[in-house]
């Protein structure tokens, strides 16, 4: 293969193919918590790796469907506590609330945090010649909190300077959590495996190739096993450790140019779609936040599909083997579908505006920083490279309906 043809394949892969998949595995479909790898540290002579990690993440606010900052919980809409009163008339069942409060607006601030830690870990293998394959899946813990205040200045229809009345308000709120089959509502505890990223990839290299020091192109396709917690839907601040359940297929592709030595720029594109399920699911009767909805039922849902777009660029060998890399990740996922069997013009209401809640996106910027201790020999013979990365959102393009997570890597790669 001549020069030429190598790189105007590297580009029209990256360009074009977005239905392959390379290797930099993760579960990018989570909103709640990102689950990616980094691209490969590469040595020419050492392809296949193992890699652990891990990592503590953090949010206590979300990102609103405009340029706003909420809440956590309100990343399922607006807590009306009379909209939930409705619900329950609905579904068949009395109005919990007080007659006087029904035709009220009650609504409550929203706030909340999650907190994680947990282990990552990667695994590729040469198979035979270009050809590879490759494992990834993390285990964590995982605490989320959330808070309800009186909003005083949104509320109508009642004296909200009157004690008793928030008292009172307060009280019927739990209370309507136990009547829709809520075991808990202001706090969660989780912990297990999350989703199981599997793939086939080809890979080549190509040195001194035109008027780069080294040309990397890759494309591979895989599977999304979910293998994760799912969400409890009787635990309204739960949130899965993947995909919810859903099987899913992916694809992408990656290319990285070194344009002078250990001086690198690449990029990374990927497709993935998860497949039609039914599930047992709540659901926003009257524009009520569907983890607080008395109704549950049988709901067939067909996941949107969801695009990744990463670029960075990396300088390796510093100093001996220090190197450090400054990577821009986008995802976009688009609106999901929810149908329920025989269901009523509420429901199907209900199941129109999961549309607008279920689209969303985000903007990270990743920090990396690793050691190479094989750089500081003349021979590698497995020494191993630790790394740290932070994770760090960001509201630069397509941000919109999603959690603010801050997460925090460590980690060791050994290849082999």
């Amino acid at each position: 293969m001549s020069r030429r043809t190598a790189l105007v394949l590297s580009i029209g892969l990256l360009l074009v193919c977005q239905m392959m998949h390379a290797n930099i595995p993760g579960i990018y479909d989570n909103r709640f918590i990102p689950f990616w790898g980094r691209p490969y540290i590469v040595n020419p002579e050492r392809w296949d790796y193992v890699s652990v990690d891990v990592f503590f993440a953090t949010a206590k606010n979300a990102f609103g469907l405009t340029d706003t900052e909420i809440g956590l919980p309100q990343l399922y809409g607006e807590y009306n506590q009379a909209s939930v009163g409705r619900a329950f008339v609905v579904v068949g069942q009395a109005n919990p609330l007080p007659s006087r409060f029904q035709n009220a607006k009650i609504i409550w601030q929203q706030e909340g945090k999650l907190l994680a830690q947990g282990v990552e870990f990667f695994a590729q293998k040469r198979l035979y010649g270009d050809l590879f394959a490759g494992i990834y899946t993390y285990f964590m813990r995982v605490d989320t909190v959330s808070a309800f205040f009186l909003n005083v200045n949104d509320s109508e229809g009642f004296n909200p300077s009157e004690p008793g009345d928030r008292a009172l308000l307060d009280r019927t709120r739990r209370m309507m959590n136990i009547d829709a089959g809520l075991t808990t509502g202001d706090h969660a505890k989780q912990f297990g495996f999350g989703d199981i990223d599997v793939y086939l990839m080809w890979q080549h290299y190509w040195p001194y190739c035109l008027k780069f020091r080294s040309i990397r192109a890759q494309a591979s396709v895989g599977a999304l096993v979910p293998s994760g917690v799912k969400r409890n839907i009787d635990e309204p601040t739960s949130i899965p450790f993947g995909g919810n359940g859903f099987w899913g297929i992916y694809g992408a592709v990656e290319t990285e140019f070194e344009i002078k030595e250990d001086w690198k720029l690449g990029g990374f594109l990927r497709a993935s779609k998860r497949f039609t399920a039914t599930t047992c699911e709540r659901i926003p009767l009257c524009d009520v936040p569907y983890p607080y909805s008395p109704l549950v039922a049988d709901v067939t849902i067909n996941p949107g599909p969801t695009f990744v777009g990463m670029a960075w660029v990396s300088f390796e060998s510093i100093h001996k083997g220090l190197g450090a890399r400054l990577l821009f990740t986008v995802r976009r996922h688009w609106a999901d579908s929810w149908q329920v069997p025989a269901c009523t013009a509420a429901v199907a209401t209900a199941c129109d505006r999961i549309k607008n809640l279920s689209n969303w996106g985000s903007d990270y910027i990743t920090l990396n920083v690793f050691y190479d201790f094989g750089r500081t020999k003349a021979q590698a013979e497995g020494e191993p490279i630790v790394f740290f990365a932070w994770d760090v959102p960001a509201n630069m393009l397509v941000t919109r309906n999603t959690l603010k997570t801050n997460k925090i890597i460590l980690g060791v790669e050994f290849n082999f």
